[in-house]
This record gives structure tokens, C-alpha cells and sequence, in this order.
């Protein structure tokens, strides 16, 4: 299969897909308001504001960047009111469950170990969400060993053009040896505070229909994302994701992003193994976002 053709028309028919996508609309609208306005209220408490940055770039840069940002969230207003007139109504509600997912992902790694002990989560600025696809970086730094060192960028996703055009600018940067980027980023581990480069970049989702089955548990229990499933399955995302890039940064001869992966491998690996060792290993075998990443990791080198 050509890297082009999307691997959920792989493993399923076209009429299947489009059950799949009206149902997911069905189930995206019965998310309850009361996760997603937890959800709300925990990205807003982490989130960083541009001007916090003003010392180091500058009042007129920042004024451009925020620029930026409104005239994005215009754009995108703009679309979701036209896809409503054209009949797709489930547009805000996927996009209220990828953000509530977005906000069970930042706190199953920043308070409940899904990424690891070691992970702390910084959720990036709307700028660099939008400019350079990263939702999240996190880092991992087991003691003062900087071979135990790794910051990840992690971009979160549902739909299937999205995750093509996502996978697509990943092999792009990595032709350029570039990677992820993000311009406002502050280390709660050292305090270094700035742009960060050359950051192993992966996309990691789940279908609808399963973050608003976890997400009941979440509000009904915290603790209950020390042992979700959703956890595992990123993992695995991040994992074959990683071999896959690696194993283009290799054909390629892309010796900066090979080194870059091969320490982010190694420490995922370690991560996934001690995770087996403690814990039940759940996955979501059935699901079909989980699944396309996969696939789209497998065929990557095709």
C-alpha cells in the first residue's frame, strides 16, 4: 500500500468507514458537559501565555505571534461554521472529545504515570499548537544521567486526513533534519525557558467512542487513569512510530534525527517494560484511530 492511501480504508470498506464516522458523531455528542468543562478547566490551568515570554522575544514579536493565534482561531471558526451548514454537525463534538482526551493524556502523564515516574507534561501555547502541530512535550529524565534524558512532542489526533497530512510533515522534517519545534517552552525540571529543537515529534489518538467511555471514569474517579487502557495504547503508538522514523532517518542518512530517535527508543522501551511488569497490560485492539497509527507506522518505509 502506497504511503498516500489512508490505512483505515485498508482495514476496513468505504460503507464501514462512514458508519464508522456518523457513528463516532453519535457518540462524540454524548460526551457530558460536565467532562468536558473538567477538561477545560485543566488545560486553562496549565496553559501558558505568550506575554509570560516578552523578556526573551520581545513585545513586537509576541504581538505577531498572537496575531497569529487570532487570526488561526478565525479561520478555523469560519470552517466549523461552514462544515455546520453543510450538514456536519458532528464537528464540534469530536472536537470536544479530542480535547478532552488531549486533557486525560496531559494529566494521565503529569499525576498518574502514564508516560512513566520520571514524565512531566508542558502543554504548549496556542502558537506553537498551531504553527508547529505539537499539543503537548514531555519530559523524561530519570536522575542526572543525560542519556536518560528525552523530550517528546506529542500531537493529538482523531480524524484521517488530518493523521495523513500529520505523518507527512513528520517524513518532511525529517528529510530537512529538522524534527519538532516549539518557540515558547519552559522546563519545569531546570527552569531553561525558550525555543526548543530537534524534538522527536509522534501523533498518538483514540477513537471518540472510547474517550467518552474512559472519560466517565475519569470524572467519576481520578485515580481511575493510573490503569486505563488508552495509556498502553499510546505507548505502543509512540513506540512503533519512533521505529518507524528511525528506520527512515537510517535509509536517509539523517545522522542528527537518527541519534535523536535511537535515545527516544531506548528510554520508551525501558517505560513499556516496567509498565508490563506492574501493571494489567490493557490495549484497545479494537480501536480504529489506534489501529490507522499503526498501520500508518508499519507502512511508513513502503
Amino acid at each position: 500500500m502506497a504511503f498516500g492511501e489512508n490505512p483505515l480504508r485498508h482495514l476496513m470498506s468505504n460503507e464501514q468507514g462512514t458508519q464508522a464516522t456518523q457513528g463516532t458523531a453519535t457518540q462524540a455528542e454524548t460526551l457530558a458537559p460536565t467532562v468536558f468543562a473538567k477538561a477545560e478547566r485543566l488545560l486553562a490551568e496549565h496553559e501558558t501565555p505568550l506575554d509570560s515570554f516578552t523578556d526573551l522575544y520581545g513585545p513586537e514579536s509576541i504581538a505577531r505571534d498572537q496575531q497569529y493565534v487570532a487570526s488561526c482561531e478565525t479561520l478555523f471558526a469560519k470552517k466549523e461554521q461552514e462544515q455546520r451548514r453543510e450538514g456536519h454537525v458532528h464537528t464540534e463534538a469530536v472536537n470536544r472529545a479530542s480535547k478532552v482526551f488531549e486533557a486525560m493524556a496531559f494529566e494521565g502523564i503529569r499525576a498518574h504515570g502514564w508516560l512513566g515516574p520520571d514524565a512531566v507534561p508542558f502543554r504548549t501555547t496556542r502558537f506553537d499548537d498551531y504553527k508547529n502541530g505539537i499539543d503537548l512535550v514531555t519530559e523524561i529524565q530519570r536522575g542526572e544521567d543525560p542519556t536518560e534524558h528525552l523530550a517528546l512532542a506529542i500531537d493529538v489526533t482523531f480524524g484521517q486526513k488530518a493523521q495523513e497530512r500529520k505523518f507527512e510533515r513528520i517524513r518532511e522534517e525529517i528529510l530537512k533534519e529538522e524534527l519538532g519545534k516549539i518557540k515558547y517552552f519552559r522546563s519545569e525540571r531546570n527552569g531553561f525557558r525558550g525555543e526548543l529543537s530537534m524534538i522527536p515529534k509522534v501523533i498518538v489518538g483514540i477513537e471518540p467512542r472510547n474517550v467518552i467511555r474512559m472519560s466517565r471514569l475519569w470524572a467519576n474517579d481520578e485515580k481511575k487513569l493510573e490503569i486505563l487502557p488508552a495509556q498502553m495504547a499510546m505507548l505502543e503508538e509512540v513506540r512503533d512510530q519512533l521505529e518507524a522514523f528511525s528506520t527512515f532517518a537510517k535509509q536517509n542518512n539523517k545522522i542528527p534525527v537518527i541519534r535523536a530517535y535511537a535515545q527516544a527508543k531506548r528510554i520508551v522501551a525501558r517505560i513499556i517494560g516496567e509498565k508490563k511488569k506492574l501493571m494489567n497490560y490493557q490495549t484497545l485492539d479494537d480501536d480504529r484511530v489506534y489501529r490507522a497509527i499503526l498501520e500508518s507506522a508499519r507502512m511508513f518505509n513502503s
